[in-house]
């Protein structure tokens, strides 16, 4: 059943070794903070910054700049190896008690990791468009969870019916909005710096 997820998974993950030339990345690029440490500390808080924009899409920017911390001990930090240790624990507990679940996560994770800096990448630590693939394993939990919801008994399963597919829509509603808003400043470069400029003056 998930043998082709995997295959697709594997793919890709070749593709991009492939694409980004892995050997000379080790020799051209450095880590961010210079050392693997302080760039693992960084991603903690960039997995922070992914989970809210698949919760919470709002201020969205075609550039991020990635804060380089010096040290474990801060809140966001913490919080990141939080999220990412529950997800861990999630993805292997879900495996075996509802696979959807289970595979979703682990998608989720796998297709970050060509993006997490392992190897290092210029530019920028975490961009919008690194998130596409990974937020296919959330979509998939998101229908997992709706579909066991969806089998509970009447009149449970009735009343969170309509609720869950009222929520849905005003949602669906308000991203074709935001989506219809962020248009202009895509238009052409002009307008995407424009908007970068206002974000990092």
């Amino acid at each position: 059943y998930y043998f082709p997820f995997i295959i697709i998974g594997l793919i890709y993950l070749v593709l991009w070794l492939r694409g980004s030339a892995l050997i000379s990345f080790f020799a051209s690029h450095k880590y961010w903070g210079g050392s693997p440490y302080r760039t693992f500390l960084a991603m903690m808080t960039v997995i922070v910054e992914y989970m809210r924009l698949l919760f919470y899409p709002v201020s969205l920017q075609s550039w991020y700049i990635t804060k380089i911390p010096e040290t474990i001990f801060e809140f966001k930090i913490i919080f990141g190896i939080l999220i990412f240790g529950l997800l861990l624990f999630a993805g292997i507990f879900y495996i075996r008690k509802n696979k959807v679940i289970g595979f979703s996560i682990f998608w989720f994770l796998i297709t970050l990791l060509p993006v997490s800096n392992i190897v290092p990448i210029s530019g920028s630590m975490m961009a919008e468009r690194w998130l596409y693939i990974p937020s296919v394993g959330f979509c998939i939990a998101l229908g997992g969870i709706f579909e066991r919801a969806f089998s509970l008994s009447e009149p449970k399963r009735t009343v969170f019916k309509y609720a869950v597919v009222s929520i849905f829509a005003m949602i669906v509603v308000a991203f074709i909005v935001m989506s219809e808003a962020r248009h202009k400043y895509w238009k052409n470069d002009p307008a995407v710096f424009i908007e970068l400029k206002k974000i990092y003056p």
